[in-house]
């Protein structure tokens, strides 16, 4: 799994949705050093998936990463090309905004700057009208959309989201599926059993006493060290040999993701 756990200032406060702790009985409970580990991954990754960045919710929904210039030219030189990599795909698109429309029905759109005399669109309903009417030209946005072909070689994208309120929609699927794996169901997605083996590994090494949940800096200090410990990818490799001995759906893991 890739290491997301950068050294950000994260204030590490309960988690407000119900995690597996309040699993029913024979269920796995996570410690509060796993949990606070959720916390702070969670909050790392969505940052980087707002900013455009690579990020385990990109893994998780299986986005193309691309910026609106990009999609451009691939649309310029080759629209079949263009529609085999974007037509009905998830897409991540970062760019700056040549313009903000008002199309039909007063249904809100963007248009990315690009080479080309039409630059990319991405289309939002209208209940992004109120956010949509702040923005300004030449301003840097990162927006999730599915791909909608291209009409006279312009790229459309659409429905749309701004990355970051994607990114809390998709951290709640992400923690509804750790929650029914704790739960003994199957993985939905390699990264979950990934990352459970990992929260194990950290609360593993953790330092007694950890902090969590009491004392939020003092458990993001002991989250942090375990991190960087020599002893976390046997740790890890521990964890998910631990699960699979539970009977729990660890499956999806790749051997290239299983922790080594």
């Amino acid at each position: 799994m890739r290491t997301i756990f950068r050294r950000v200032n994260i204030v590490l406060t309960l988690c407000t949705l119900p995690l597996a702790a309040q699993a029913s009985a024979g269920a796995y409970q996570p410690s509060p050093v796993e949990q606070a580990a959720l916390k702070q991954l969670a909050q790392d990754d969505r940052q980087s998936f707002s900013r455009g960045g690579v990020s385990i919710l990109g893994d998780f929904l299986g986005i193309v990463n691309v910026t609106a210039a990009q999609a451009s030219e691939v649309y310029q030189e080759n629209e079949v090309a263009g529609d085999q990599k974007f037509l009905g795909k998830k897409v991540l698109i970062t760019g700056t905004l040549r313009s903000i429309n008002s199309g039909l029905g007063n249904s809100p759109y963007l248009v990315f700057d690009s080479r080309a005399i039409a630059g990319p669109q991405a289309h939002f309903d209208k209940a992004q009208i109120e956010r949509i009417a702040k923005l300004k030209k030449g301003q840097k946005v990162v927006v999730y959309c599915q791909g909608a072909g291209a009409i006279g070689g312009t790229p459309m994208f659409k429905p749309c989201l701004f990355a970051d309120d994607a990114a809390d929609r998709g951290w709640l699927e992400i923690r509804q599926s750790l929650d029914a794996f704790y739960a003994g169901k199957p993985a939905n997605h390699s990264v979950i059993p990934a990352m459970a083996s990992a929260f194990r590994a950290i609360s593993t090494l953790a330092r007694a006493p950890s902090g969590c949940p009491d004392s939020p800096s003092t458990c993001k200090q002991t989250i942090d060290a375990a991190v960087q410990s020599p002893d976390i990818n046997e740790a890890k490799k521990q964890a998910l040999q631990f699960f699979r001995d539970a009977g729990m759906d660890v499956s999806k893991v790749k051997q290239k993701e299983n922790p080594k």
